[in-house]
């Protein structure tokens, strides 16, 4: 039904006047707040409550909702689709958060179904990610390493990213890498998806954190925690701008998709059929 809708769209594409984007969602640890950022990196929203306290990872599930791990306190926040915070889960304090093909949320150390009741352990992690095999890769910035790992718990790969590192985010690049933000090394490695080797490195940021792919140009954004500040690139390393508005330690970040019309919808099909409209 979908794509007939978008077909029927096509046809009649010339009469719309379009627009299609994102917003950025930014923990910032020192202010204990979410900042939300326009495609200009201008502050749009700021959310504040009292149950938000050293946010860590944030992700956002199917039915729109975004979940905000937090590291100090036995709760998972839920953020409704208006940024206002509408309750939270029982969990242990925890950081990395994604949610599965199966619609689980996945907190390091825990799996919990879709309605948020507890299914089983999990392996730790710092930040995780979920990668195009459906599989979550979980990083463990005190090991210096990421692991592969099923939506079973069972452990596939793991590979270093460098003694000393300390990583702090990943994320799968357009070009199917997988790239780690080295916090201690003050870059973003590349890596072979097949072999885990280290291909190349992004140098430019200082203690980058969380890092993410914009989902309309695929632009890498890099959290620079110390330096208050959110960095652009080309996946491929170019440097393309900054923006510091309403930053207090950013330290995660994840995009939410903006399907409000048609424009580059046949550039941006796949992105369309996945986008969770506002």
């Amino acid at each position: 039904m979908k794509r007939i809708l978008i077909l029927i769209v096509l046809g009649l594409s010339f009469l719309s006047v379009t627009a299609y984007g994102w917003e950025l969602y930014v923990g910032n640890e020192a202010a204990n707040s979410i900042t939300v950022h326009n495609q200009a990196g201008q502050l749009i929203d700021t959310i504040t409550d009292p149950l938000i306290n050293f946010p860590t990872q944030l992700a956002f599930r199917a039915n729109g909702n975004l979940y905000l791990a937090l590291c100090t306190t036995g709760k998972t926040i839920i953020i409704d689709q208006n940024n206002n915070v509408i309750g939270y889960v029982n969990t242990n304090p925890a950081q990395g958060l994604a949610f599965g093909e199966n619609n689980h949320l996945y907190l390091g150390g825990a799996e919990y179904d879709e309605n948020d009741n507890f299914v089983k352990s999990f392996p730790l992690a710092t930040v995780m990610t979920v990668g195009p095999n459906g599989n979550l890769f979980l990083v463990n910035n005190g090991e210096h390493k990421v692991y592969e790992v099923d939506l079973n718990g069972n452990i596939l790969n793991q590979f270093s990213t460098g003694s000393g590192s300390y990583p702090r985010g990943i994320a799968f690049g357009p070009d199917g890498r997988i790239y780690v933000s080295r916090d201690l090394f003050n870059d973003i490695g590349v890596y072979n998806p097949n072999t885990f080797a280290l291909e190349r490195t992004i140098t430019g940021v200082t203690s980058p954190y969380q890092i993410a792919f914009d989902p309309l140009d695929n632009h890498l954004f890099v959290a620079s925690f110390p330096n208050n500040n959110i960095l652009e690139f080309l996946y491929t390393g170019q440097y393309l701008g900054i923006f510091t508005s309403g930053l207090s330690h950013p330290s995660f970040i994840t995009f939410k998709s903006q399907c409000t019309s048609w424009e580059d919808v046949i550039k941006k099909y796949q992105e369309y059929v996945n986008c969770q409209a506002p």
